[in-house]
């Protein structure tokens, strides 16, 4: 909550600087939230210490740079922010991780990102005066556009070599050098410090990802451009009240509140993906438009952060529960493919060992000849090694639920719904014949989740999942197929009270022990048609649920 309640004073700040049009206020809010950009930042960094003194760093180049451009003098001073972005290679050979990706400052990765990000808006200006002249166009409008190309171009660059904190990098550096300028030449570092804020903001809110083509992604791209054409409208009228100003910032902002919040009601059509995605636009469209009230930009971003870290906080479930144990799969991933799952459904191994008569067949050699013997004494030998050796150890091997997890998703691409089953009971039967083990599995529904309470509510109705007639889900194997380590399971699945066939691939990943004793990682993936029990079809919702899941198996008793 304190990220928020620093956006939010950032936004009023700006707001009180728009409001009683003291624009010399413009500056000091924009830097204001520059600087919380950077202290929201630190959420990013797996290591805090050393992070803390970069963070530091970036801070004090900003304040250095907005000091100097108010009260030095002279053409000269427009050099110093690039001048003061070479502080930054003092960070030679330092390593960060940064969002998960690792970032070495060096000069074949973001040493010289600060620099060059400070050297573009002088670049521009230089350029712009000669494109100017030579093609008779207004110096200001064309660098403007000038300065949006280059931060397209920075964001590509600063993002291949160093992802999202290269971004900061350059950002920071591009406002620490065109501060000397015009206030309208600020709008492509407030674009690269806001694209760099959303992975952070992303994983601070646990969205997986932002698919273009998604309903609340392309509403949130509308809803920001249209905010920011509507304060693109201010027309600076002396005679508007401070109350109708309050008013005229509100109605955007109250929309922007409504259609992030409507996902307790509606998913897909707006909640947490909408609103980074609308502020993502809202600074496009700054950067892109004329508009010099610094203030308003500042307003604006502040409490469009601030309404969705609170919708983070507040939004009922919208973070699944962690479970501590499955810090194991996360060892493997890195050097198992758990999803490798090569199993054809035509394979065809053996069900059970066939039993040879070897008497009847030694007369049968007896009678034939000594050819004849040779070939049998050779297909008994075959029979006999057909017989499935289990490569996994045997017993009776309960699921351990507080180490195990099974989510799901439905719904076509881009709309799609996902959730978990928090609660796993269960037990594998492996015995020596492959063949004849068997898994049964039962999932109490109270552990039921989508991350959204209201709807998971709606969920447990009889339209549904009729929970209070049918509290549990269950699996039963009919048969298991067995290659190695990888299994393929037949059974039947029972959901509000009707029985329908499934599929389970599964693969056992690890087989080890610690101070409790022996244990097995295994995960799989199965589907199945939620129209086939009982539940209407509706393709705006989906039929064909997709399982996957990871399972801690333990000895039964120990």
């Amino acid at each position: 909550m304190i990220d928020s309640l620093f956006f939010t004073i950032v936004g009023l700040f700006g707001l009180f600087s728009w409001v009683t049009d003291k624009r010399k206020y413009g500056q000091l809010s924009l830097l204001l939230l520059f600087v919380s950009i950077i202290l929201f930042a630190r959420n990013g960094f797996s290591e805090e210490s050393q992070a803390n003194l970069l963070l530091i760093h970036l801070i004090l180049y900003l304040v250095f740079n907005f000091t100097s451009s108010l009260y030095l003098k002279g053409e000269w001073k427009k050099f110093l922010g690039l001048i003061s972005s070479t502080t930054f290679l003092l960070w030679q050979g330092s390593q960060f991780q940064f969002l998960g990706y690792p970032v070495v400052f060096n000069a074949s990765n973001v040493l010289l990102l600060p620099i060059l990000g400070a050297a573009f808006p002088l670049i521009i200006e230089m350029k712009g005066k000669w494109l100017a002249r030579f093609f008779h166009l207004d110096q200001q409008v064309l660098t403007d556009r000038l300065d949006l190309l280059g931060a397209a171009l920075l964001l590509v660059f600063a993002h291949f070599f160093g992802e999202s904190l290269g971004l900061i990098l350059v950002g920071v550096a591009f406002y620490g050098s065109s501060v000397y300028q015009q206030s309208s030449r600020q709008g492509s570092s407030f674009l690269l410090l806001l694209a760099a804020l959303l992975p952070v903001l992303s994983n601070q809110l646990v969205v997986e990802s932002l698919e273009l083509g998604s309903r609340s992604v392309l509403l949130g791209l509308l809803l920001g451009a249209g905010m920011a054409f509507w304060f693109s409208l201010d027309s600076r009228d002396k005679q508007n009240s401070p109350l109708q100003k309050i008013l005229y910032f509100l109605f955007p902002l109250l929309l922007y509140g409504f259609f992030v919040f409507i996902e307790l009601f509606k998913e897909h059509l707006g909640g947490i993906p909408a609103g980074i995605a609308a502020i993502f636009a809202i600074g496009i469209a700054f950067a892109a438009s004329s508009h010099e009230n610094i203030s308003i930009r500042s307003a604006l971003v502040g409490m469009t952060i601030a309404v969705l870290l609170i919708a983070g906080v507040t939004l009922p479930g919208k973070k699944a529960i962690q479970k501590p144990g499955l810090s194991r799969f996360e060892q493997l991933e890195s050097g198992h493919d758990l999803q490798a799952i090569d199993f054809q459904t035509n394979d065809s191994i053996p069900s059970s060992p066939e039993k040879v008569d070897e008497g009847q067949m030694q007369k049968k050699m007896e009678n034939e000849g000594s050819e004849s013997t040779k070939e049998s004494q050779k297909e008994v030998e075959n029979k006999q090694e057909s017989a499935p050796t289990n490569e996994l150890p045997t017993g009776q091997w309960e699921i351990v639920s507080k180490a195990s997890e099974l989510t799901f998703e439905l719904g076509p691409q881009g709309s799609k719904t996902t959730g978990a089953f928090q609660q796993i009971n269960g037990l594998f039967s492996i015995t020596p014949e492959a063949a004849n083990s068997s898994v049964s599995v039962k999932l109490p529904l109270k552990g039921f989740t989508t991350y959204n309470d209201f709807r998971d509510e709606s969920l447990m109705e009889e339209e549904y999942l009729h929970a209070s007639s049918f509290p549990e889900v269950s699996f039963q194997s009919d048969s298991w197929l067995q290659k190695g380590k990888q299994m393929q399971v037949k059974g039947k699945v029972k959901l509000r009270g009707i029985s329908q066939n499934i599929t389970l691939l599964m693969k056992v990943v690890s087989i080890d022990q610690d101070e409790k004793g022996p244990f097995m990682l295994l995960v799989g993936s199965s589907q199945l048609d939620r129209s086939k029990h009982g539940m209407e079809s509706d393709p705006k919702i989906g039929d064909l649920v997709s399982f996957q899941f990871k399972l801690e198996l333990r000895k039964k008793g120990l």
